[in-house]
């Protein structure tokens, strides 16, 4: 269940639900409501008896069917707890449409007819890009807590064999974001593939606690743990090795996490979301834009609250809006390219790309001058000494290169 909805639940009804912390819930959003009224009838019980002891653990999915974790549990509990588990065997877990239980792809679900199939795996889609994500120093900074627990035993030549370790990870700026913003994309199916640490047995163990704790109960389906990286199927793997476990082996694009080309999450997203897949069909980049939920106005200003990396996309759509003259002049395209891709409503991957630079440029200037997005926009259009009095926009359009812009910046910024 999405964070936000498990922490309206707690603060709703704290009576009952004051064990419980956000992840206690490993059920779909589509039990909410089930749980809502449920959490509701105990509450006004808790209330009438105030010597009750009753309180409630948490939620979870076995073998499809709703549990409810609770402790010391009365008769009267027992029975609206039943309820409310029954009501869920009708109910479809993942959008609460009207569903039964079945089994399917190895799991035991209740789903009703759209998501009888894995709800978190699209591989029945013809145009699906599946990609594979690797956990360490890709979502999780393995270096950093290795050089830290070494720094502290350094008699201990493999810190990452200390039990917890896995578990203990902080996250890679921006990979959570990244990555569930990945999995918004109705067209891609993203999974987790991390190879084993054979000094550390439990790595099998915390790895999946850790992606459940950060991810989400979802993506707990999604993790793949192996030494061999080349036996999965995909179109891209993005990993911060390219060799040793299968990378170079890979049949799909491999995404080199921390190289000169993809040193962080922002450049590697502008890669996979304008990439074309493995049989070079353009990419059908608006309806990937419309898949990340930011269309209407609450959600793009929430993901500008939060600093989400999908603002950058907000901007390439808003960018794909302006008028052909503008868009012909900001990233090379010729009429024949324009015709095409509005007709196709696709765009081809080296125009995607300049999108997303020039995405991130204005991002950039936004930045630059917070709470002042005029001279942000006019800022990006003057002309500038730094740039051989070329403003940023035409520098990018001549040269394509946005690392020069960023010193620019960088430079503006220090004084």
């Amino acid at each position: 269940m999405r964070e936000e909805l498990e922490i309206s639940l707690i603060d709703k009804y704290p009576q009952v639900l004051s064990l419980c912390s956000a992840g206690s819930f490993s059920v779909g959003d589509g039990w909410f409501w089930v749980l809502d009224a449920l959490f509701g009838s105990l509450s006004k019980l808790s209330e009438d008896d105030h010597e009750s002891e009753f309180l409630v653990e948490g939620a979870e999915t076995r073998f499809g069917r709703l549990k409810v974790k609770v402790r010391k549990c009365g008769e009267i509990e027992r029975r609206l707890i039943e309820h409310a588990e029954r009501m869920a065997w009708s109910t479809c877990e993942q959008c609460g449409k009207p569903g039964e239980w079945c089994a399917t792809d190895g799991y035991f679900r209740t789903a009703c007819a759209d998501h009888t199939r894995d709800p978190y795996s699209r591989k029945d889609m013809d145009e699906v890009l599946r990609v594979f994500v690797d956990m360490d120093d890709v979502i999780t900074n393995f270096k950093g807590a290795f050089a830290r627990d070494f720094k502290n035993n350094p008699a201990c030549k493999w810190p990452q064999s200390r039990q917890g370790f896995f578990t203990e990870l902080e996250p890679v700026e921006n990979a959570i974001e990244a990555v569930k913003a990945l999995a918004e994309i109705s067209s891609m199916d993203i999974h987790i593939l991390t190879a084993p640490s054979p000094r550390n047995p439990l790595s099998y163990t915390e790895k999946r606690v850790w992606v459940a704790e950060h991810l989400g109960y979802e993506f707990v389906k999604r993790l793949h743990i192996s030494p061999r990286k080349d036996f999965f199927d995909g179109d891209i793997l993005i990993d911060d090795n390219n060799r040793g476990k299968g990378q170079d082996l890979f049949r799909g694009r491999l995404i080199h996490f921390g190289s000169d080309d993809y040193p962080d999450w922002p450049n590697v997203l502008a890669e996979v979301i304008c990439h074309p897949g493995r049989h070079g069909v353009p990419v059908p980049l608006r309806s990937r834009l419309t898949g990340l939920g930011v269309d209407n106005r609450q959600a793009t200003e929430r993901a500008l609250r939060k600093g989400l990396l999908y603002y950058r996309f907000v901007l390439m759509d808003l960018l794909l809006s302006r008028t052909e003259p503008e868009l012909k002049t900001l990233i090379g395209a010729s009429e024949k390219d324009i015709v095409e891709w509005r007709e196709a409503n696709t765009l081809p991957f080296r125009f995607g790309r300049a999108l997303y630079d020039i995405g991130t440029i204005m991002d950039w200037a936004f930045g630059l001058y917070r709470g002042e997005p005029r001279k942000a926009v006019n800022w990006i259009s003057r002309s500038l000494p730094a740039l051989s009095g070329a403003s940023p926009l035409q520098y990018y359009s001549k040269t394509g290169d946005i690392k020069v812009i960023r010193g620019v910046i960088e430079r503006i910024k220090s004084g």
